[in-house]
């Protein structure tokens, strides 16, 4: 097989390092790289078909795990004390680490959920040539199509076990990898807020969100099963004109389902993972 993978740590403070993988396809003459940035509790294997796939189209690709979760999880995770402005400012380091070993070549940011939402706030977003938002809405509870069962959970069941567990098993609830409690406690505060962590002030370069002169595209779903619509205009709205927003029904693509995360699996491989390829080298 003609891809080859390397495991790629980075060091980020007290001796604690993130776990990156890089895919590249020993045939083909690297064009460009690509970072692919996880949604919360997603583990980096998660989206290692799609990285493979780029790696075929000639990309370096590059996926990692935040602090505490999937292989970036060295200890018990109750002893994990990051946050979320910790796992933003993990993101800056892997673009850091790209810029400095790859700094001839174009650079590009396909981002899941929460790694689209944050894209505003990083340090070095202006080293990305473009970027692709998937399936990222604002988070606030109220814009949820399961109102009540949202309400519940970020007010009441959310907190108590992290109270109980000391860090929230998301498995418990199927939403993805446990994650650890600090950061939990941030997203609760996110999602109790109507502009979501645009209301945060505690976060760094909250006041340069949106100051970004390169194309964004946003893909969202009209079958996702989170959020409506209007959840996905308030993170978008920030950046103005150089955003390319397209609500996707699935099946223009011929498929019968995506939701809020299937667009990273295989099936999508054939059209959507294309037009995003498509758009990228427009």
């Amino acid at each position: 097989m003609s891809i080859q993978t390397e495991t790629i740590p980075i060091e980020i403070f007290n001796m604690q390092s993130i776990i990156t993988t890089k895919y590249t396809d020993s045939l083909i003459k690297i064009k460009a790289v690509v970072l692919f940035t996880n949604g919360i509790g997603m583990k980096q294997s998660y989206y290692r078909d799609i990285a493979i796939y780029f790696a075929h189209q000639g990309y370096l690709s590059i996926t990692f795990d935040y602090l505490g979760i999937g292989e970036s999880l060295e200890n018990n995770i109750k002893l994990v004390e990051t946050n979320l402005q910790g796992w933003i400012n993990q993101i800056d380091l892997v673009i850091d680490h790209l810029v400095t070993n790859y700094s001839t070549l174009p650079l590009y940011y396909i981002a899941h959920s929460f790694g689209g939402q944050v894209f505003g706030l990083l340090k070095n977003k202006a080293h990305i040539t473009r970027a692709v938002f998937i399936s990222t809405p604002n988070g606030y509870w109220r814009d949820s199509k399961r109102k009540l069962q949202y309400f519940i959970g970020w007010y009441v069941i959310f907190p108590y076990q992290i109270i109980r567990k000391g860090y929230f098993p998301s498995n418990k609830f199927r939403l993805g990898e446990n994650i650890p409690k600090n950061a939990m406690k941030q997203w609760i505060k996110w999602c109790r807020s109507k502009n979501y962590l645009l209301d945060d002030n505690s976060l760094d370069n909250i006041d340069q969100y949106g100051k970004y002169q390169g194309k964004v595209l946003e893909i969202c779903f009209t079958d996702d099963e989170y959020f409506n619509k209007n959840a996905f205009n308030l993170i978008v709205n920030n950046y103005g004109n150089v955003v390319d927003q397209r609500f996707i029904q699935p099946n223009e693509f011929g498929l019968n389902r995506v939701g809020h995360n299937g667009f990273y699996k295989e099936k999508c491989k054939g059209g959507l993972w294309v037009l995003v390829l498509q758009w990228i080298e427009a």
